[in-house]
């Protein structure tokens, strides 16, 4: 029995049982959609034409005029990217609700550092064909 089916309202008035499901979604849902999101970023070509190519060029420029590697900055540069991503998914599976609201800062920051962790050490070492 679910918590919620003892703490009904007693006056009759009808909870929503998926709308609190939803608002209170398990770790393990969150860390699955994340892992979607990811993965549909990772095969997404728009996504990879208007921002990956572009922030990988800047990304090997930067690595070979300063010879250093601000972990940081490059993790931050994958949020365009992530944005754009989320929503493309939020609207492609006909999600309900505020896409800001089910993909928030903290949920974007995980992928994009997932991201920077795949892809930058590729990057700054050329392994990409970024027309040089």
């Amino acid at each position: 029995m679910k918590l919620y089916e003892f703490f009904s309202v007693p006056d009759g008035s009808n909870t929503d049982k998926e709308a609190l499901n939803k608002s209170h979604k398990t770790e393990t849902e969150r860390e699955k959609l994340a892992s979607d999101v990811y993965w549909f970023i990772l095969d997404h070509d728009r996504l990879h034409k208007e921002h990956f190519l572009p922030m990988a060029m800047k990304m090997h420029e930067d690595f070979k005029k300063n010879k250093k590697l601000d972990r940081e900055k490059y993790t931050e540069c994958w949020q365009p990217m992530v944005e754009d991503g989320c929503l493309e998914f939020f609207k492609k599976n006909k999600m309900k609700g505020n896409p800001k609201k089910v993909f928030d800062e903290n949920f974007c920051k995980g992928i994009c550092r997932r991201l920077a962790e795949r892809h930058v050490q590729d990057i700054i070492k050329g392994e990409y064909k970024l027309g040089d």
